[in-house]
């Protein structure tokens, strides 16, 4: 028997069920609820900065390169931008989703190699359902995926920029990660799961640029080729040679990226 608690703004609902899995779907379709109120919805799609206030925790904030340092950009600051510019005397509601685009560097639609294979879903869900959904990966722990040996990184070719991430966490060590849960890596499989479907992808309005790495080691790079192509606004482009963590490569792979965010995002700078 098994009891899952869900919560979407200041509702509880309670359920009781002796099936562990539909447990999992219960709060997976909650929390891709509240995804898509708050995030797609909310910042975005309608710009409903209530659905924003109510979904994001309080304390939620994005952090942003500042010279040798990181800005911090709080959640209320964004709702507050957001509402500055629905008053705008030139605010038009029916263009806001149009004009929004997005770029997406290393989109996860689907693992690469054996990690985003059957036998790894099935086993990713078999023991989230055994009760080991809080444990880490079979291999992985709790140590900071940065502060590993830079030789046989997955993430990026450029030394000095992943050293410099390695002592920004060594300041800071609340900003580290360590290797995923097995529930998040079920979450995320289900997820994906969503983007297999030939029809997803075109039920998109949002104009779309996909940046793929060529050498990357951790998604699917195929994966992200195949979601592209079936987006109603979209582009696709993948930097040969770079890896996972576009924004820590080289700058010869940074570079190309950056040219290609100015041609899709109206207003950039052209030099």
């Amino acid at each position: 028997m098994s009891t899952s608690i869900s919560s979407v703004g200041s509702v509880l609902s309670f359920a009781t069920t002796s099936d562990p899995a539909a447990v999992v779907d219960g709060e997976n379709n909650v929390i891709g609820e509240v995804i898509v109120n708050t995030y797609f919805n909310g910042a975005f799609n309608r710009q409903d900065t209530v659905a924003m206030a109510r979904g994001f925790h309080r304390d939620f904030a994005i952090f942003s390169a500042n010279g040798e340092g990181l800005e911090r950009y709080p959640i209320q600051n964004w709702i507050d931008s957001v509402n500055a510019r629905k008053v705008a005397l030139d605010f038009d509601a029916t263009t806001a989703q149009r004009d929004c685009r997005i770029v997406l560097t290393g989109p996860m639609i689907d693992l690469a190699g054996a990690a985003g294979s059957r036998f790894a879903r099935l086993s990713a869900q078999f023991m989230r359902l055994a009760g080991f959904g809080n444990s880490y990966v079979p291999g992985g722990g709790g140590t900071p995926i940065n502060t590993l040996p830079f030789a046989g990184n997955r993430l990026t070719s450029d030394p000095v920029r992943y050293a410099r991430t390695a002592a920004i966490i060594e300041a800071d060590a609340s900003l580290a990660i360590g290797s995923p849960t097995v529930a998040w890596v079920d979450s995320a499989f289900r997820a994906m799961n969503e983007f297999a479907d030939e029809s997803y992808a075109g039920r998109l309005r949002q104009p779309l640029l996909l940046v793929a790495a060529g050498q990357d080691q951790v998604v699917s790079t195929p994966a992200t080729g195949a979601f592209a192509v079936r987006l109603r606004a979209g582009a696709h482009l993948v930097i040969p040679g770079a890896r996972h963590e576009l924004l820590m490569e080289q700058d010869r792979y940074r570079e190309q990226f950056w040219a290609a965010f100015d041609a899709f995002v109206p207003g950039s700078p052209l030099f």
